[in-house]
C-alpha cells in the first residue's frame, strides 16, 4: 500500500511539473506576441485580451468610417444598394462612428460583398409543387484600419435567411422577405463591426439547437 501511494505521489508531482511548464511556455508565447506586435492591435495577445474583456474591435482612436456600396456577385441588382444604405443607417444611429463619404476623412473602411442569393424549396404540395421556400443571402465583409494600413477582421460567412410561402397562408411576397433578410443581415454586420459578435441574432438552427 505504501509503495502504491508513493508511486501515486510521484505521478502527481510529474503531472504538476508538466502543467506548470506548459503554462510557463504559454505565458512566454503570449508575452512574446505582445512585445513583437506591441503596436499592432491584430497581434495574438491583443486579440486574446479583447476577447476576454469584451472590448470592441474598433480601435479607440477611430471615429469615422467609410462604407462604399457593397459589391454584388448575384443576379439581383437591388440587394447591394439596400444592404449598404441599411448598414450606414445602423452605424450612424449607434453613434460610436460617424459615417463619412471621403477616404481622406475616414479612419476605417468597410468592404462588403454580397456573394450568394439562394432560393431553395423546403416544402412541396400534393402535386409536387414547391409551397415553401428558403431565401438565403450570404455576404463577406472586411474592416480595414486606413490610418495604420491593416486589416482588423475578415468575415466570410455572414448569412441571413427566412422561410416563407407565396403559395399558402400566410402568403408573403419574395420582395418583402428579401427586405427582411437584408435588414437582418445589416444588423448582423453593424453589430459585428461595433462589438465583434452577433450571436444574439442567430437563429436556433444556426446555433445547432434544432
Amino acid at each position: 500500500m505504501f509503495i502504491s501511494l508513493n508511486k501515486y505521489c510521484q505521478l502527481y508531482l510529474i503531472w504538476k511539473i508538466l502543467i506548470c511548464n506548459y503554462l510557463l511556455l504559454l505565458f512566454v508565447f503570449l508575452l512574446s506576441s505582445c512585445i513583437t506586435g506591441e503596436r499592432n492591435d491584430n497581434s495574438t495577445f491583443s486579440k486574446a485580451l479583447r476577447s476576454i474583456n469584451g472590448e470592441p474591435v474598433v480601435p479607440r482612436k477611430a471615429n469615422r468610417i467609410i462604407i462604399p456600396y457593397f459589391y454584388n456577385f448575384t443576379t439581383v441588382s437591388s440587394v447591394t444598394d439596400k444592404i449598404t444604405l441599411k448598414v450606414r443607417e445602423l452605424i450612424s444611429m449607434d453613434g460610436r462612428l460617424a459615417v463619412v463619404s471621403d477616404n481622406k476623412d475616414a479612419d476605417l473602411r468597410l468592404i462588403g460583398k454580397i456573394v450568394k442569393y439562394h432560393l431553395q424549396p423546403v416544402q412541396y404540395g400534393n402535386f409536387g409543387q414547391p409551397v415553401r421556400k428558403r431565401l438565403r443571402i450570404l455576404a463577406t465583409i472586411k474592416l480595414v484600419d486606413i490610418k495604420n494600413n491593416r486589416e482588423i477582421f475578415f468575415e466570410k460567412d455572414i448569412q441571413s435567411f427566412e422561410i416563407f410561402s407565396d403559395q399558402i397562408p400566410p402568403i408573403v411576397d419574395e420582395a418583402v422577405v428579401r427586405d427582411r433578410v437584408l435588414d437582418n443581415m445589416a444588423r448582423r454586420i453593424s453589430i459585428k463591426i461595433l462589438t465583434g459578435w452577433y450571436t444574439d441574432l442567430m437563429s436556433p438552427i444556426e446555433k445547432g439547437k434544432k
